[in-house]
């Protein structure tokens, strides 16, 4: 239901409200009347938002009231649990664990290429905060486990409201290479930067707009914002690759046991096993539009192994610190469609026509990848949350009818 808004006492109030009832955002949520008289007494007398710690981190509680839309899309979003995702916080340790085992020095707080590499991203608050010990006071605990109040809250609508623009320190980076690995330059304090360049006056806290270092649309609207984390580029002195993990589609079989620490493995495919590096692919079974982790392995000098026809020997990996890259070759473009042919063999006797029905499923992780963190690090992963990785359908097509050739 949709409610109209009250005349407060207050022109920016009701404008306020009337762009929350009348707008709506991507996912379709709608303001409730409670939130609306909420927001109305809390503009009749606003007062400034308080931060959570030492430096001003505010508690998206209180951003709530003036957009509850916007806060109840962050908090069913995967970026409120970044901090807290019992899946990050397994992968982290595992990586950091086989950074330490092959002379690397893992991912805890200290002075080293890769300290917090992965809380910079999932938890910049307590990063910044200084609240992660280093790997020899951790215990073998997780870094989730150190959180403050301010950092449990992930990537919170201070995270990205706090950004003034890009981080050129370095020339763009951590490693001065771009726009990644939190490129970012995050500014805690009252002012909030967004992507409007006549931001509305807010009684709460001052607004600004974000740098946009000429880009057509403005840093805060562009790739390169989001870029700034989800672009990871692993340092080249990390000590981050496999040189002894074994091709997991070895040919020789194997019992698929994982070592929790190499995450070295050999496992045989099923009969479902889809062919789909030949060309035109062959599909066996379920199309897998899922990226690989991959690595090209080196021999004894170090240099990348090729094959008879002097093509790169590429190996699928379980983990992203395992490979030496992603190939996306397989996912299916935004706004672009994939054509998949399967050639199925009917039993004889069976007459048509055959009734066919296709539809397109998604979950978050694939299981092998949750099992294989639950090898390593089984305080934080287990099989039932292998099972509660539930798979969504994301559309159906209509039933269709086919002749048997």
């Amino acid at each position: 239901m949709r409610y109209l808004v009250c005349q407060t006492s207050l022109v920016s109030a009701s404008d306020t409200q009337r762009a929350i009832a009348e707008e709506l955002v991507h996912t379709g949520i709608d303001v409730t009347l409670q939130e609306l008289k909420a927001l109305t007494a809390f503009l009749d007398n606003p007062t400034p938002l308080q931060p959570l710690e030492t430096v001003d981190f505010s508690d998206p509680e209180q951003c709530r009231i003036c957009h509850p839309r916007q806060f109840r899309e962050w908090s069913g979003n995967m970026m409120a649990y970044s901090a807290l995702s019992p899946t990050f916080s397994a992968l982290e340790a595992l990586g950091s664990a086989f950074s330490v085992a092959n002379g690397g020095s893992g991912f805890a707080a200290g002075d080293h290429p890769t300290a917090l590499f992965c809380q910079s991203c999932h938890n910049p608050a307590d990063t910044l905060l200084g609240s992660f010990p280093t790997l020899s006071d951790s215990n073998g605990h997780a870094m989730r486990d150190f959180a403050t109040k301010a950092g449990r809250g992930g990537i919170s609508c201070d995270i990205c409201h706090q950004i003034s623009g890009p981080d050129t320190s370095l020339g763009l980076g951590r490693l001065g290479d771009g726009i990644a690995n939190t490129a970012f330059a995050l500014e805690p304090g009252d002012t909030k930067f967004g992507p409007l360049d006549n931001p509305e006056y807010s009684p709460t806290h001052a607004s600004a707009h974000g740098q946009d270092i000429n880009m057509q649309d403005g840093y805060l609207r562009s790739g390169e914002f989001c870029g700034t984390c989800h672009d990871v580029r692993t340092p080249p002195d990390a000590n981050l690759d496999d040189e002894d993990l074994r091709n997991l589609v070895g040919p020789n079989g194997g019992s698929g046991v994982i070592d929790p620490l190499t995450l070295e493995a050999d496992v045989i495919h099923g009969p479902d096993y889809n062919r789909r590096h030949e060309d035109p692919p062959v599909y066996q079974g379920l199309a897998n539009f899922g990226n690989e982790f991959i690595r090209i392995p080196v021999d004894g000098n170090g240099e990348p192994m090729r094959d008879d026809q002097g093509h790169f020997i590429e190996e699928e990996v379980f983990m992203p610190f395992l490979s030496t890259h992603t190939d996306n070759g397989f996912s299916i473009p935004a706004l672009e469609t994939v054509d998949v042919r399967y050639d199925v063999d009917v039993p004889t006797g069976i007459e048509g026509p055959l009734q066919i029905n296709v539809r397109l499923r998604a979950r978050a992780f694939p299981p092998r990848f949750l099992r294989a963190l639950a090898t390593g690090r089984p305080d934080l992963v287990n099989e039932k949350m292998v099972d509660r990785n539930r798979i969504v359908d994301m559309v159906s097509a209509a039933p269709v009818n086919v002749p048997i050739q």
